[in-house]
């Protein structure tokens, strides 16, 4: 449910806006779990700054080979509300990034960074098992910093624009009150690859997400934490352009000391009308 406007390099955008709507053009994050990688972290990566669904307004200008945007928007998150009452009362969020699209060695190869910030009053995480009416304000914003990359290693000769690639992206914090202290998510995608199998696609990926020192400082003994690593590897097999056949499989080291590694296979289909 939103607006959106072009006119020549700048582009607008307004209203209501899926978070991964905005990965839409991606060639590693996003995909909305059907489409490539199923793990939220690859899918949507959390920021601890951007909510699910969001209402606002997104302005983009493209120059040259670089594209410059700000995003703001009201930090609560907005997956049941349709309407713009009370859109803003308890703070904005503002995104601002930049992004380079062009070729290194002859390939197509992308860098980008952006600063997510909230002017909304948080918990203190020190304070989070507190009594409710005992909790403590943070005396700092939630906020991230992210660089991302992508690098086309090996072009398709059968599907222009895909290929082989790897991509990548690190984020930190200041911590407390985001409870995500730094992340880093990457790894390696592939489409075209085969002239006879020119639809079929892959991909490997890594994620790894240390839990703010606040968090795990307040939590602790009561619920120990450690970072949370994972790996996922997928294959689509195309049976036709219109229908996809997708093995899955994920090796998940939770956030918590005392829980096992886990395994998960899983067999995805997709139809495209």
């Amino acid at each position: 449910m939103y607006y959106s406007q072009r006119w020549g390099g700048t582009s607008l955008l307004v209203g209501k806006i899926n978070a991964v709507d905005l990965l839409a053009n991606d060639p590693f994050f996003g995909g909305w779990g059907t489409d490539r990688f199923m793990n939220l972290a690859f899918v949507a990566p959390p920021s601890g700054v951007v909510p699910a669904v969001l209402m606002g307004g997104l302005l983009a200008q493209q120059i040259g080979e670089v594209n410059l945007s700000a995003l703001v928007f009201d930090p609560a998150d907005q997956t049941s509300n349709y309407w713009v009452d009370g859109l803003f009362e308890d703070g904005v969020n503002v995104s601002l990034a930049a992004q380079w699209s062009g070729t290194a060695w002859g390939r197509a190869t992308n860098l980008g960074l952006s600063y997510t910030f909230s002017t909304k009053d948080s918990v203190d995480l020190r304070s989070i098992l507190l009594p409710s009416d005992s909790k403590i304000i943070a005396t700092s914003y939630p906020d991230n910093l992210s660089l991302q990359f992508g690098h086309v290693f090996f072009p398709s000769k059968v599907r222009p624009g895909k290929g082989i690639g790897f991509y990548g992206k690190v984020a930190a914090t200041r911590g407390n009150p985001n409870p995500i202290g730094w992340s880093f998510i990457g790894g390696i995608t592939g489409e075209g690859m085969f002239e006879n199998r020119p639809y079929d696609s892959f991909g490997v990926g890594f994620y790894y997400y240390s839990w703010s020192g606040a968090l795990d400082a307040a939590l602790d003994p009561f619920i120990p934490l450690d970072a949370e690593k994972g790996l996922e590897i997928y294959y689509n097999f195309a049976v036709t352009p219109w229908f996809i056949l997708t093995a899955d499989l994920q090796v998940i080291n939770p956030g918590r000391t005392n829980f096992a590694t886990e395994t998960v296979a899983a067999l995805r289909a997709k139809f495209t009308f």
